[in-house]
């Protein structure tokens, strides 16, 4: 977040920006970080444990630190594969679509971010992709709870 927001609003040696203006960068990276965090955290609370639960939430924050972290570089998206694994574990086939295109934009910036040099929006395809990634894991978490609290009703209706 901190580079997506760095190369669209100041100037730098890549490409164009939309404005020069540093404050705004730091101060846009700064309240999507705290949603992002806030969210996570929402999205991670304690509740009834469920070791598909518990991993799913583990891929949530792996990819919430790659987005929030000020640097990475692309060998850092190694411990995103976790992430990724347990997306595509959990998905369903319109799920995984989202999580190959998540992967594809990470590797298509680490690998040919020469050749995207004079495209500020196209430098940030690894940004793009973690957070697609990201929505894609708050989703099945979303759903995996939604299925324990189905099951929990049921069982509180058959004891009754």
């Amino acid at each position: 977040l901190s580079g997506f927001f760095g190369r669209l609003l100041t100037h730098h040696e890549f490409g164009g920006a939309l404005a020069d203006n540093p404050v705004l960068a730091r101060t846009l990276t700064l309240i999507v970080s705290l949603i992002l965090v806030l969210a996570t955290g929402a999205l991670c609370w304690p509740g009834r444990f469920s070791e598909d639960l518990f991993i799913l939430e583990a891929g949530l924050v792996i990819v919430t630190t790659h987005l929030i972290t000020p640097t990475g570089w692309f060998h850092h998206m190694a411990l995103a594969f976790l992430a990724f694994a347990v997306a595509w574990q959990s998905a369903s086939n319109r799920e995984r679509a989202f999580v190959l295109i998540a992967y594809a934009l990470i590797n298509m910036q680490g690998l040919f971010w020469h050749q995207l040099v004079g495209h500020t929006l196209l430098l940030s395809l690894g940004t793009y992709g973690l957070l697609i990634l990201w929505g894609v894991l708050a989703w099945q978490i979303t759903e995996h709870r939604r299925r324990i609290r189905k099951n929990q009703r049921g069982d509180a209706l058959a004891s009754q």
